[in-house]
């Protein structure tokens, strides 16, 4: 038990001045003086905050990574400030601090459902080395696409890669400094259909439909309602086609299986002009890509 549970205990002297002696010799403790975080006369005045300080501390010493990390709060630690009085203030370790360095083009994503495993992927630093040829041949064109502003449908079997390469080009057009945005179409369909009532969805369709760059993912997963096809879909294609603003769909679906998709709705109503507009909208506006491939998640 620290004596600091025990106020009404006087210390043992001899104690107290050798528990001084170790905070001065401690290597931890050492860094915090030479940064300015404390000053010597802490040692004399709180050794048992300090030294409770450097309890909670020691998992961080000898940390290899972040996905080491054992503080309650990953990436972060209590450090010590004194400024009159002495304060435990939560910091980010230097692998928190590089993460968030990493991370600092998702502050221009103004919708992002991107899972956070790919929030680091850059087309640019994919690996293709292992990859078969037609996996090259997709890349370079969608490369390409990403470099010239164009926009892509980007279609194939599931696991084949299609999320991975729309979020290396999404992260690298926020990277540039543009307001981005990336959606889960389904996901985006069933929030928008909770904020009919009240109008909120307005907002998040206009951030859709001017944002500079967009990926719609998983487009002919979601249910179909003549509400999210004609109050969502159709006006954000539109006004990101009049606007010439590059997007980039991820499907299973081939321009033609989707247009059968948004033939009908969940209620069954049949509207063949419609589907015909988005998928002519996207046919006309995308290069079609097709990549296939064996399921690389079932790989992992």
């Amino acid at each position: 038990m620290d004596k600091a549970d025990f106020p009404w205990k006087q210390p043992d002297q001899v104690e107290v001045e050798k528990l001084k002696q170790e905070l001065k010799e401690d290597s931890s403790v050492k860094v915090l003086l030479e940064r300015g975080d404390i000053d010597a006369s802490c040692i004399d005045r709180f050794p048992y905050q300090i030294h409770k300080w450097r309890q909670d501390f020691a998992p961080c010493i000898g940390c290899k990574s972040l996905s080491a990390c054992s503080q309650k709060k990953k990436g972060y630690f209590m450090s010590l400030k004194y400024d009159g009085i002495l304060q435990r203030v939560e910091t980010a370790c230097r692998y928190e601090r590089e993460k968030l360095k990493q991370q600092k083009h998702l502050e221009r994503y103004l919708l992002n459902d991107m899972p956070e495993h790919l929030y680091s992927v850059m087309l640019g630093n994919i690996d293709l080395s292992h990859e078969s040829s037609a996996y090259v041949t997709v890349f370079a064109k969608a490369a390409q696409a990403s470099l010239m502003n164009r926009s892509v449908y980007l279609y194939g079997t599931m696991g084949s890669g299609k999320t991975y390469l729309c979020a290396g080009a999404c992260n690298e057009h926020a990277c540039r400094g543009e307001k981005t945005a990336f959606i889960h179409y389904p996901t985006f369909t069933s929030k928008m259909a909770s904020m009919a009532y009240s109008g909120e969805f307005r907002s998040a369709v206009e951030k859709l439909s001017y944002a500079k760059f967009v990926v719609i993912d998983d487009i002919g997963a979601e249910s179909v309602t003549e509400w999210n096809r004609d109050n969502i879909l159709l006006p954000v294609l539109n006004a990101r086609y009049e606007a010439k603003l590059p997007t980039w769909f991820t499907s299973n679906y081939d321009p033609a299986a989707l247009k059968s998709h948004f033939s009908f709705t969940s209620k069954g109503n049949e509207d063949l002009l419609k589907a015909a507009r988005i998928v002519e909208r996207i046919e006309v506006g995308c290069e079609l890509l097709a990549l296939s491939c064996e399921d690389r998640r079932k790989s992992v």
